[in-house]
């Protein structure tokens, strides 16, 4: 990817202003430097708006609020949201909340030919805070909006000046239509190119290989099917002690259960620690509720011993 495509992803900001000039569906926003310029534009724009920093990642900092006494409480959230090895850009971005499920989409782009790979329902958690606590990739193709989805991200992509590499979008399906949130050139995070590969066959990491490498890569599905990851966190600040997943390993339908947290971790909470997570369970389905019985079956066979992060400090 070129470096002038790379800022422009990660730049949400500029990402916004290209795709207003492209003409592309319009979402309501403001570039705001302080909490009295951000409840003006909210003002304008119409609660409930999502304030989020312009160059972060994994939602951190990213929260809604419903009306003005709601932004006070929440603004400084964002304001002073950190990222492990990225630095913020001035300013926040306030948006218009865009309602409707949320997916993430990743694509491959050669030559500025960008072909959608998989689609991911997001799961949410942690409300105001956008926390993603689970994602399942499953056939998407039959669905309503997915002819609007691809030429969406077809004009996205060239928008941002996008022309080679791998690409992971995060989309919002509202009653208007879908709607982009951002366009990040990388990878997607959170085990989802393995779930693409358990789902259609198609591996995201050879795919990126190929593309530096300047060959077309191989984006021919062998099977359409479903894979689930859901990551558990524990219900409340915490240090670990002991995390044991041999259990839930055994149950049927169960790909993999990752630790995440080794023993002394400690572990905070949205909005005070960035994505703290026990462990990470990854099931194969024919369908969403195959999966979603497979996790719930073996996340309760995930067995932790957690100490008060305040105690053990």
């Amino acid at each position: 990817m070129s470096p002038a495509a790379a800022r422009n992803c990660r730049d949400k900001l500029a990402t916004r202003r290209l795709l207003a000039e492209a003409g592309l569906p319009a979402v309501r926003y403001a570039h705001v430097r302080d909490e009295d310029e951000a409840l003006r534009a909210a003002d304008a724009i119409g609660y409930p708006v999502v304030v989020k920093p312009r160059s972060l990642a994994g939602s951190v900092g990213v929260v809604i609020a419903q009306d003005a006494g709601d932004l006070r409480r929440v603004h400084h959230h964002a304001a002073e949201a950190a990222y492990p090895g990225l630095d913020p850009l001035d300013g926040l971005l306030l948006e218009e909340f865009l309602s409707g499920p949320e997916i993430s989409v990743d694509a491959a782009v050669h030559d500025g030919d960008a072909r959608l790979v998989n689609v991911a329902r997001k799961r949410l958690g942690f409300d105001p805070f956008f926390e993603e606590v689970g994602h399942l990739v499953s056939p998407w193709r039959h669905e309503p909006w997915a002819d609007e989805l691809t030429d969406l991200l077809t004009e996205a992509h060239r928008a941002l000046g996008v022309r080679t590499g791998v690409t992971h979008a995060e989309v919002r399906l509202t009653p208007a239509g879908p709607r982009l949130v951002e366009l990040n050139g990388r990878l997607g995070g959170d085990f989802i190119p393995r779930l693409g590969k358990l789902a259609t066959g198609v591996d995201l990491t050879a795919v990126a290989v190929d593309l530096a490498l300047g060959l077309r890569p191989e984006l021919r599905q062998a099977r359409d099917v479903c894979a689930e990851v859901r990551f558990l966190y524990p219900p409340r600040d915490c240090v670990v002690g002991s995390l044991d997943v041999s259990a839930a390993t055994a149950v049927p339908g169960v790909v993999d259960v990752v630790p995440l947290a080794a023993p002394g971790t400690r572990l905070l909470l949205p909005p005070r620690g960035v994505v703290p997570r026990l462990a990470a369970v990854i099931v194969t389905g024919d369908t969403p509720d195959d999966c979603r019985r497979t996790l719930d079956e073996a996340s309760a066979l995930v067995r932790s011993e957690i100490e008060p992060a305040g105690e053990a400090a």
